[in-house]
């Protein structure tokens, strides 16, 4: 059998043979420093040629930017506020139904069993009201009921000015 040229033999330890495609070796001639610099120039060229191409496109782009951007603000500012005033009704609604909810637990359980839950059970139920509900004469009194509220506010009114409901 004669020997191909294009494949070169190789045999392992245990005696087995196989063959891969011998590699052409090429002469690469060394680069000259001018024609570092005409690749740069022919880059830097291209980039220009490429940038000018996409000139109108970012000016577009730019002046769609300028005229949306305050719009964009005014719509979040209102969109903040909306969201602000409904969460908190909400928040103190919410608190409200807790606090009723307690209650009306406590007494279908006081109907059923025949007995109270606790002697000073009123009492208890109306300082949990003065210091849950409405402590110290207003709603929204400690410093985690405002950052929640403002929060949710937050991320409501975000979600409302950039993925608004097209109906």
């Amino acid at each position: 059998m004669r020997k191909d040229a294009k494949m070169e033999t190789h045999v392992t330890k245990n005696g087995y043979t196989y063959y891969t495609p011998t590699k052409p070796t090429q002469a690469v001639p060394p680069e000259a420093k001018e024609s570092k610099w005409k690749k740069g120039v022919k880059w830097l060229r291209q980039a220009l040629l490429a940038g000018v191409r996409n000139l109108p496109g970012l000016i577009m782009k730019a002046a769609i930017l300028m005229v949306t951007t305050p719009l964009m603000i005014v719509l979040f500012i209102f969109n903040f506020l909306k969201c602000l005033l409904g969460t908190t009704i909400a928040w103190v609604v919410f608190k409200f139904v807790v606090m009723l909810g307690i209650a009306l637990t406590f007494d279908i359980y006081e109907s059923l069993a025949k007995r109270a839950v606790a002697d000073n059970f009123g009492n208890w139920l109306d300082n949990l009201f003065s210091s849950f509900v409405w402590p110290h004469g207003v709603p929204i009194y400690y410093w985690w009921e405002t950052t929640i509220i403002v929060v949710l506010a937050v991320i409501t009114a975000l979600s409302l000015t950039f993925h608004p409901n097209e109906e």
